[in-house]
Order: C-alpha cells, then structure tokens, then sequence
C-alpha cells in the first residue's frame, strides 16, 4: 500500500532534486576536495534527511518551517556599499564588534572587527578557502561527520 511522503520527506526530496540540478549546471567553482565533501554530505542528507524531533539530538528542534522554506539565491553585487541611516545610527552607538551580514553575505566594509587573538581567525567562506584551506577542509569533513552520525 502506498504510504504517503511526510513533509521532512517531501522537503528532503525537493532539495536533493536542487541539488541534482545545481551540480548538472556545471557551475562547480572551488577545490576538488570540497566537492567531494559536498557529495559525501548530500549522500548522507539523502540517506537521512532532515532531522525530526524524534531523533533525540533534535528534541527541541523543529526544523520543518526551515525545511518547507523556498530559499533564492539573489544578486548581491550592491551589497556593502551602504546601509540605511537609521541602522547606521543604532549600529554605530553600540559598544563591541560589528560584523554585518547582508543577505547571507558577509560585508566586512561595514563591518568592524578589531584584531583578534592568536588562534582565532575570522573571515568568509569564500575567503577562507582562498586564504585557510587546509583550514576550511579540516573543519568541514568533521562537520559532515558529526552532524550525520
């Protein structure tokens, strides 16, 4: 008898066929290790899917509305250049580091981080694996490990 999807099912099934679609485009930009930790992980996401709350790690954690959200990808070829007067105000006022994230993307010309301790190193994705790549891979093949475990 056929039993019908879930909506984490339904949710894991369109992003795999995204994924599908974005990797047949051929647009790959970045280090072949990183690929190969990208397929590990959505082999691993399609093997699993999304966490529900009956797994005991998520309990509290109810990712359905994250899961059923339509997620765009936009132009962010203006951002950094400005922000609105009143965000500016408030931001400005405040005490502390400022590091601003736009759309996803982080915007270190209004951004303001003093200089960090020694071991701490702070910076973009895309940065990172310019700058730390070794760095980067480390870090993302444990995070791929733990979270699918």
């Amino acid at each position: 008898m056929f039993k019908p999807l879930t909506p984490l099912q339904s949710a894991t099934n369109r992003y795999l066929s995204l994924y599908e679609t974005r990797i047949g485009e051929d647009t790959w930009r970045g280090p072949e290790w990183l690929r190969q930790i990208r397929t590990e992980a959505i082999d691993q996401f399609a093997e699993v899917g999304f966490p529900s709350t009956r797994r005991e790690e998520w309990r509290f954690t109810n990712v359905q509305r994250i899961a059923e959200k339509e997620f765009v990808e936009r132009d962010i070829s203006g951002i950094g250049k400005t922000l609105p007067e009143d965000v500016r105000r408030v931001i400005d006022a405040a005490d502390g580091w400022r590091i601003v994230f736009r759309d996803g993307e982080f915007v270190p010309a209004l951004s303001d981080i003093p200089p960090v301790t020694s071991g701490v190193y702070l910076n973009s994705l895309e940065t990172s694996l310019r700058e730390q790549p070794e760095l980067v891979q480390r870090h993302m093949r444990s995070e791929v490990s733990r979270l699918f475990r």
